[in-house]
């Protein structure tokens, strides 16, 4: 009996050895200050909140980690050497940049220096269709666009609710949305948290340069097959009848 106590307390080790102790408090409430002083929006807590998670998100995204939304120890120390990022265009005038490949927008002041960096959702790529608007696809323009107009509080879409959008082109906004997951799903919109989206809206006035840039997510083979590169731009699609100007989400 005694050997074979001694053989399940052996064995047991290295299960026991491979659970890791989350952070210290304190260093996690350091790590996340960190983060609100470097540009993301954060609640100041050591909790990972769902606004301190959206934080994590876009620090992960920013510097292309893994988009897990949580801090270990490792993660802390990335986090407290970090500087806040660059703007990637300089035009010495408010405006706006989305990174379709990391998934993230910078609201950039007049002197080039990103006072804000928030993580979105745009266009998943999918074929999709709507009895109102015939079959397009789910991508968000790329380019160097114009804020055209705003609408604030809710505004409902043919294909849901846009909270505060701001208006690029086409009838694609920039808006908030209760769901902001850390991949494009959006049908071709700009998804910001629903907790940035009154900041967003009040600091990006009629007119403010909008610069996006990156890559729209591969079609599916299915939807390769029914697509028609004469049919088919970003942010638009011809290819219904019917098809028009609207805002998509």
């Amino acid at each position: 009996m005694r050997y074979i106590i001694i053989f399940a307390l052996v064995y047991a080790l290295p299960a026991q050895a491979q659970k890791t102790a989350p952070p210290p408090s304190d260093k996690v409430l350091l790590a996340i200050q960190h983060l609100g002083q470097t540009g993301y929006i954060v609640e100041n807590t050591s909790k990972i909140t769902a606004v301190n998670r959206q934080a994590i998100i876009a620090f992960q995204k920013v510097n292309k980690l893994p988009r897990t939304g949580t801090l270990t120890d490792k993660l802390i120390s990335i986090v407290l050497q970090s500087n806040r990022p660059f703007a990637r265009d300089s035009t010495h005038e408010l405006h706006v940049e989305v990174d379709l490949n990391r998934q993230v927008l910078y609201a950039v002041d007049a002197n080039d220096h990103v006072a804000r960096i928030l993580p979105v959702s745009t266009g998943n790529g999918k074929y999709f269709e709507t009895p109102e608007l015939g079959g397009r696809y789910a991508l968000t323009p790329r380019g160097r666009f114009r804020v055209y107009m705003k609408v604030g509080g809710w505004r409902k879409s043919e294909l849901g609710l846009l909270f505060d959008p701001i208006y690029v082109k086409n009838g694609v906004a920039i808006h908030g949305a209760p769901s902001v997951p850390p991949v494009p799903a959006s049908h071709g919109c700009i998804r910001i948290p629903m907790f940035a989206a009154d900041e967003m809206f009040r600091r990006t006035p009629i007119g403010t340069p909008v610069i996006i840039f990156g890559e729209n997510p591969k079609l599916s083979r299915a939807a390769s097959d029914l697509r028609s590169s004469k049919n088919v731009v970003e942010g638009k699609s011809n290819s219904a009848p019917n098809s028009r100007k609207r805002q998509q989400n």
